[in-house]
């Protein structure tokens, strides 16, 4: 009788309205019920994580996109994350959704594949001539046994994400899911800054990878009572933050109390990375903004830049009054860094020791995942300090050879003109602070901020580029649509 009925229920239950949901979730959850009395609860989350995705990457592929780009900047937990080995060396969460994003945005939208990514054409041989370098580097180490497979796999990472670009496009591909995106985006740097400032106030670390937490050291030793908070999306939160000021300027927003509250939290984030060369950069920004601007909105603007700075300084203040000095110390210390700090020296250390191996290898180089500094006390205590290098341009000359830096310089000239021609576009942006803050980030990880920090061969600083070139493109793609469309009316 118990069964009779318990089988006229199953059979019922699909023709009616939500039935087949309930049966559908019973046996996943029967499923996954067996699959957690086999495997441990990490495999179990990694693969919940991993259906999750698929499904939003279906059906809303720009928080899809979002996941990803909080998953490289260590927001989400890592642990959790699905991972797989390969080659002595890891594929992180990252490197497996970006191709299987991709893969699924295929299936949705072949058909359209060519017109997605048309806005890449003026792209496709600079990078691609750069990206090909970096390939045969990595090929010619693996052949040779120049290198070990897993040092090559790891500096060949930030050339797979060069990915994220084709994905940009086919994912964000209309004005409401590009509104939505800016959203997503705004909410994640927000995410950000606050993270790090909790993470420097309480010194507990609460984001992962790449997420810094250490005592601040200056010119003359640490600074007592004061934590570094460093993120990896760090160029996203900046840039964010001169989107803001940048649509204040232009008059996009009218009040001043949202920019005050978001430029407040940004600007903490900022602060508390103590990253002189970001720093400088803000400031920059704000110069810029002066010949993109009319002049009553641009005095307007330093008035509340004036203000935020304010009310950062003086929430530190209340808090924690030691950051007050630290940052002062250390924005006005650049000289004497210069003169006899120890980062600088040994920046200049780096690139002796690089200028030497191009001097002896100027068409190969070392190779991906080659050494080019010899033993000291520092690579036996940090083996990756033989092969790591701050100069983004030297680290490319070094390990790619001459061809490989002239790719990435032609790549580079071709960036800034492309997002400069778009920032200074006059026939009718709907967001010009939009592409104001895409030539802004193109200019501090290109130029500004990449002679001490590797960005585009960082998996960080390719995001942050790839993101710049595509809201760039999308809004001069936009405009030309509209354009059109007006010529045809």
């Amino acid at each position: 009788m118990g069964h009779n009925a318990l089988s006229n229920t199953l059979l019922v239950l699909p023709a009616r309205k939500g039935g087949f949901g309930i049966v559908a979730l019973y046996f996943i959850s029967v499923f996954f019920g067996i699959v957690a009395g086999i495997f441990p609860w990490w495999f179990v989350v990694s693969a919940v994580i991993a259906i999750c995705f698929f499904i939003i990457a279906w059906f809303f592929p720009e928080f899809a996109v979002v996941l990803l780009l909080a998953s490289l900047f260590g927001v989400l937990p890592e642990s959790l994350m699905p991972k797989l080995a390969l080659g002595g060396g890891e594929l992180k969460p990252e490197d497996l959704g970006i191709p299987v994003l991709f893969f699924i945005l295929i299936l949705k939208d072949y058909k359209n594949f060519k017109i997605l990514i048309s806005p890449l054409r003026h792209y496709v041989f600079p990078l691609g001539f750069f990206v090909g370098s970096a390939l045969l580097s990595a090929l010619i180490a693996v052949l040779y046994k120049t290198s070990p497979v897993k040092d090559v796999f790891n500096e060949l990472r930030p050339y797979f994400t060069w990915l994220f670009l084709l994905v940009f496009f086919m994912a964000i591909n209309n004005e409401k899911k590009i509104l939505r995106f800016k959203v997503l985006l705004l909410i994640l740097a927000l995410i950000l800054a606050a993270g790090v400032m909790v993470q420097s106030l309480s010194g507990v670390s609460i984001f992962g990878r790449g997420q810094e937490v250490r005592q601040l050291w200056s010119t003359g030793g640490g600074v007592a009572g004061v934590m570094r908070s460093t993120t990896p999306g760090m160029f996203l939160m900046t840039g964010v933050l001169i989107y803001i000021f940048a649509a204040y300027a232009k008059e996009q927003i009218k009040r001043p109390f949202l920019l005050c509250v978001f430029g407040a939290i940004l600007s903490g984030g900022i602060l508390v990375g103590f990253g002189r060369g970001m720093w400088l950069s803000v400031i920059i920004g704000i110069v810029m903004l002066a010949f993109f601007s009319r002049k009553a909105a641009y005095t307007k603007l330093i008035i509340v830049f004036g203000l935020v700075c304010g009310i950062s300084f003086g929430g530190l203040l209340i808090v924690k009054p030691d950051y007050v000095s630290a940052i002062a110390d250390r924005f006005l210390s650049v000289g004497e860094e210069l003169e006899r700090g120890s980062s600088f020296g040994r920046r200049k250390e780096e690139n002796f020791y690089a200028i030497q191996k191009i001097e002896q290898s100027p068409l190969l180089g070392v190779g991906l995942g080659g050494r080019y500094k010899p033993e000291n006390s520092e690579t036996l205590a940090w083996p990756e300090q033989s092969r790591y290098i701050h100069n983004a341009y030297m680290k490319v000359a070094v390990k790619t050879g001459l061809p490989g830096l002239f790719a990435v310089l032609f790549f580079i000239a071709v960036t800034i003109w492309r997002t400069w021609d778009a920032a200074r576009f006059r026939s009718g942006h709907k967001d010009p602070a939009l592409a104001f803050a895409a030539f802004w980030v193109i200019l501090t990880t290109m130029v500004f901020t990449s002679m001490t920090q590797p960005n585009f061969v960082a998996s960080n600083g390719v995001a942050s580029i790839a993101l710049a070139i595509f809201l760039s493109e999308a809004l001069r793609r936009d405009s030309q649509e509209r354009r059109n469309d007006d010529e045809q009316s």
